[in-house]
């Protein structure tokens, strides 16, 4: 059975009170999107089926909510409970893992989608939509099972998550700003840990690794593009004097007599070696002094 079909006959022969995923009220999906929404921002629900998310959000005075779903008999509960009118929120039927584009939207917000994504290339495709729909700076709200969530949900297998396998996951182009665990109780009362994530679109580079840099957004500089490596410093100058100015005593025969004593004996290399340090002990007298020539 194709995922349509499987969707459409779930949402087509079972109510709310026999999904496994249903929430009655929103809160913490609403506290997350409120904490980073501004204004005049657009928002997409992506699978929000029958949730009452994007109604909460118009209640709020959101006029740019999109729901996205897979799942045709759900957009139709959803837009009949909402009743007739001119409400705000527009439904929209679509494959996330195969729509070129969906516009543009600020804050993408999906609960219990993408962990049932187990096949690699569905993840890249999501992944891939989510960086051409969010600018630099919009969010991702995102929900999945746990590392001790369930292992299968809806007669699916699923994958489960914890903040940074989903940071990885959206590498690079997201930065991790937020992880809160939520354990949600079906309406039959079993416990389902979830992760929720809310990760920063940033511009596509190397990943900021000091805690200055993650506070930052990752943005640093406005450059884009991978860090390039630094260049590595120029080797310390070594010093010339020495050789320079035995050069210059090979032209005037020698240098001076208090000059000997820093000079390769007659017969070794004529470049000059560092005068040797005295060992510790008494200082010889003056008369122990050999005389110069000797």
């Amino acid at each position: 059975m194709s995922r349509r079909k499987h969707w459409e006959s779930i949402y087509r022969t079972k109510g709310e009170g026999e999904l496994s995923w249903h929430q009655d009220d929103p809160t913490l999906s609403l506290r997350l999107i409120r904490d980073v929404v501004g204004d005049d921002d657009r928002v997409i629900d992506v699978g929000g089926g029958t949730s009452t998310l994007g109604a909460r959000l118009a209640d709020d005075g959101r006029r740019k909510v999109v729901v996205v779903d897979l799942a045709n008999a759900a957009i139709q509960r959803s837009r009949k409970r909402s009743g007739p009118g001119n409400h705000p929120v527009r439904w929209m039927r679509a494959d996330i893992t195969d729509v070129p584009r969906l516009g543009r939207f600020d804050v993408w917000h999906d609960r219990a989608v993408f962990h049932f994504l187990t096949n690699p290339g569905d993840r890249r495709a999501y992944v891939e939509l989510a960086r051409r729909t969010i600018p630099v700076g919009g969010h991702v709200i995102l929900a999945t099972f746990a590392l001790d969530g369930p292992e299968t949900c809806s007669g699916l297998d699923v994958r489960r998550y914890d903040g940074r396998r989903l940071e990885s996951e959206f590498a690079p182009g997201f930065l991790l700003v937020r992880e809160v665990r939520e354990v949600h109780r079906t309406p039959w009362g079993v416990r389902q840990p979830f992760t929720y994530v809310v990760l920063r679109r940033v511009r596509n580079r190397a990943r900021p690794t000091s805690p200055a840099q993650r506070a930052d957004g990752g943005s640093g500089s406005r450059r884009s593009g991978p860090r390039l490596a630094a260049r590595p410093l120029p080797p310390r100058r070594q010093r010339v004097r020495p050789v320079a100015r035995a050069a210059r005593h090979s032209l005037r025969g020698g240098p001076p007599a208090h000059e000997k004593s820093e000079t390769a004996r007659p017969g070794s290399s004529s470049v000059p070696v560092a005068r040797s340090r005295r060992p510790p002990g008494p200082v010889p007298s003056r008369s122990s002094i050999p005389p110069s020539g000797i």
